[in-house]
């Protein structure tokens, strides 16, 4: 059975927020956001604190993403509860989906919150649907 706390920050609104976490480290360090699949999972794989990780799971399945440099997450207790989801995934397969179904579609949804519509709406158009976002949040 899974632990309490690995529930909790799997709830869509936890991983969003841990996500945005992210997303705001990369920002500050690089003033601004990637507008593709590619550049979003750079952008991931590129963390210090969770992108050797994701960067192992994309080359090994051989997804292409921008390599970025590398920057330090702003609150790296976020970005740490966010990698232990990744390392409690079953499988390398299960946890590829989790990178590039759930985490791309959440982006796509943090670039909307941020008040960019074009630009999410541009973006989640690369994206396949439904897929394991869908299918793990379809009653949220």
């Amino acid at each position: 059975m899974a632990e309490p706390i690995l529930l909790y920050i799997l709830e869509k609104k936890e991983v969003e927020a841990r996500l945005h976490e992210v997303v705001l480290s990369f920002y500050r360090v690089h003033r601004q956001l990637p507008t593709t699949v590619a550049g979003f999972l750079g952008l991931v794989a590129a963390c210090e604190q969770c992108g050797e990780l994701v960067a192992l799971i994309l080359k090994r399945f051989s997804v292409a993403f921008e390599h970025q440099e590398t920057y330090p997450a702003r609150d790296a207790m976020f970005v740490v509860q966010l990698e232990s989801i990744l390392i409690h995934i079953d499988t390398p397969e299960m946890t590829l989906k989790f990178i590039t179904e759930v985490l791309t579609v959440m982006y796509g949804n943090l670039l909307r919150y941020y008040g960019d519509d074009a630009a999410s709406r541009n973006y989640l158009k690369e994206i396949e649907r439904p897929n394991f976002y869908d299918e793990l949040y379809k009653e949220e």
